[in-house]
Parts: C-alpha cells; structure tokens; sequence
C-alpha cells in the first residue's frame, strides 16, 4: 500500500480506539462517526476505478487495509469497510449505464448504501439451491421470497435480491423502503455494530432494468467478487488476531501475579509468541493469494481456513492469558473472541471449505 493511502486508511482507524467500540458494543449502535470518516475520506471507492470516481487500487492494497482497520482498533467491525467498497464494486462492474451515474457515486461517498440478500432459511450455504422465485410478467418479475441473515438492511436504500427465474438465479436491484419489502430483526449473540435480518418479499414487482448483469447467471458472475470477500474476510480475522495479541500483551507486561510479571512466564510467554506466528504465516499466504488471485484463485479458500484457525487460536489465547479479567465486559478481549467465533461461520464454514480442499486439491469423493 502506498504512503499516501496507509496514512489515509490508519488516521481514520486509530481516530476510534477503545472506549469508541467499547460504547458501540454496549449500546448495540451503528458505529455513524466511524462511517462518516472512511466515506468522507472516498475510501468506498477503494476498488472502483478512478474513470467512476474510486481510488484504482488493487486486492492487495485493499485487503491491506481492511488488516489496518481491524487492527486499528476496529477489529471485526471493519467488515463495514470491506462490505461496502465491494458493494461499490459490484455496482461497477455489473450495474447498468443508468446504475453507474445514478446509483455508484451514492454509494462511494456514504450516501446510500447496499445491503445483498443471498441466504435463506433452508438454503444455507447452498446458493444454488435458493427457492426465491422471480416470475416474468411482460417486460417485468414479480417476485416472492424469503431470505435469512441480510445486514444493515435498516440502513440501506438499495438491496441486492437474487431469486430463481426461468434462466437461473438473477441479481436484481430493488430499493428497501418498497412495501413489499418487509424486515424482521434476527437476535444474535456478537458482532454488535451491525443489525442482522430476515425478509420477506411479498409479489413485489421490478421491471427489467433492475437486473444486475445477466439473466440466470447472477452467481456466477458473482462468484469472482465473492472470492475477494473470502480475502478480505481474511484480512479481517489477521487484523482482529494482532488486536487481541497487542491487548493482551501490552497486559502481561504489566500484570503482577506471585511476585512476578506474567509475560515473563512461558506459560504465557510462549503460546502468544506461537498465535503471532501462526497469524505471521497466514498473512503470508493471504498475500500469495492475492497477487495469484488473477490467474488462479486455488488459495482463496485455504487462505481463509488458515485465517479462521490462526485468528481462533490468537483470541482464544489471549483471553487466557487475561485470566478471569478476560470475561469481564470492561475487557475487549472477550468481544474479539466472540467475533471471531462467528467467521467460522460465515462466509464460508470451515467444513465447506476441508469439503472442497478434500475434492478439489486431493481428489476425493465429492460431499456437498
């Protein structure tokens, strides 16, 4: 990442430390000051080109500093950097003439802002499997559905909607406040910043021209921007992992216990040094899959497993290494532990991922 860009992405991140996510947490609030900070510096237009009004950058750069936001001190709350610049992507490279004057420079100053409806109660993981129907009708689709786990729909005027029609699955692009358009909040146990929600889509009908790319081919065409996901996912998880190990080493440098500093114990000392390592290596190979990622995405997936494993193991660690203080709310790193725990989750299970190492690397039977 070039100085400039560095120094732009890490004055936004260490402006909102501690206390600032410490009080978003607690108050389960959308974090509106951090938000208005990396869109007021055009940081959402990270991977749109500068002919749109972005910044041009790479996947290297850009998962670079999705690892400094995370780092600094946003931890898993920088998905709200990483959803959004690839929101803007994907109004870039598949939205209509009409989409990239309207709609693009919207979303890449804050002003709107796109939420995707992907999931649904059944379907899972399984994509393709999706029971959304979009039904043609002239030169329009009614459509009807359910979809599971849509984030910051509350706040976001445009919903990337994909539902079976009679070509395959299609993106369409709807606007949330149609009343056909209705929302439930999903209760859930962590990542606090961001509301989550289930939907209901009730014979809503969009014309032809809300279709993002082509008809039925709305995964695949997707599927490179999904894949980058994974990557900045990844970068997520480093910089939520080096967060905790900063906390919880900067506390075994001043913790007393038995006459002693408790850094100066192996007992700590050692598993701490062995999670940097593993988050040392995982960056590594992140980075190898971001400069192969143009001509071969094979790692995509082994570099997000390696992620989940290294960032699992650095929380986990550190919250030991707090003892019981670590439990404590005033603490944050209980928060990392917990946030963590979910992107094993999400985007991809671990399992899902060992599924298609398993086939795809060492030819084993097919399981999903």
């Amino acid at each position: 990442m070039n100085s400039e860009i560095r120094s732009r992405v890490f004055d936004f991140s260490s402006e909102f430390r501690q206390d600032y996510w410490r009080k978003i947490y607690s108050t389960r609030s959308f974090p509106e000051e951090y938000w208005y900070s990396f869109s007021s510096k055009g940081l959402i237009g990270f991977l749109v080109s500068k002919d749109f009004g972005g910044l041009g950058l790479d996947l290297s750069n850009f998962c670079s500093a999705v690892q400094l936001t995370a780092r600094y001190y946003a931890g898993a709350a920088s998905y709200l950097f990483l959803s959004s610049c690839l929101s803007a992507l994907i109004i870039e490279r598949l939205g209509s003439e009409s989409m990239k004057k309207e709609i693009l420079p919207r979303l890449i100053s804050g002003k709107s802002s796109l939420c995707i409806a992907l999931t649904e109660e059944n379907s899972g993981l399984d994509a393709s499997s999706i029971e959304t129907l979009a039904t043609r009708k002239e030169e329009s689709y009614i459509i009807n559905g359910r979809k599971m786990f849509v984030s910051n729909l509350d706040r976001c005027e445009y919903m990337l909607l994909f539902a079976r029609s009679e070509e395959g699955i299609t993106a369409f692009l709807l606007e949330t406040k149609n009343k056909a358009v209705e929302k439930k909040e999903i209760d859930k146990i962590g990542l606090e910043f961001i509301k989550l929600f289930s939907v209901d889509i009730k014979s809503i009908e969009v014309s032809g021209e809300s279709i993002l790319g082509k008809l039925g081919a709305g995964l695949k065409q997707m599927e490179e921007i999904f894949l980058m996901d994974r990557l900045a996912t990844s970068s997520l998880l480093i910089g939520t992992g080096l967060l905790a190990l900063d906390e919880a080493s900067e506390y075994a440098k001043d913790r007393v216990a038995f006459g002693r500093k408790i850094g100066s114990n192996q007992g700590i000392q050692f598993p701490l040094a062995d999670s940097a390592c593993r988050l040392i290596a995982s960056e590594a190979l992140l980075m190898k899959a971001c400069l192969e990622f143009d001509k071969d995405k094979g790692l995509v997936n082994t570099a997000l497993l390696e992620a989940q494993n290294a960032a699992s193991v650095a929380t986990d660690t550190a919250l030991q290494t707090f003892g019981g203080h670590g439990y404590l709310a005033e603490k944050d790193v209980g928060r990392h532990w917990k946030d963590v725990r979910a992107y094993r989750l999400h985007p991809l299970s671990e399992e899902i991922i060992l599924a298609s190492i398993g086939w795809r690397s060492l030819g084993l039977p097919k399981t999903y």
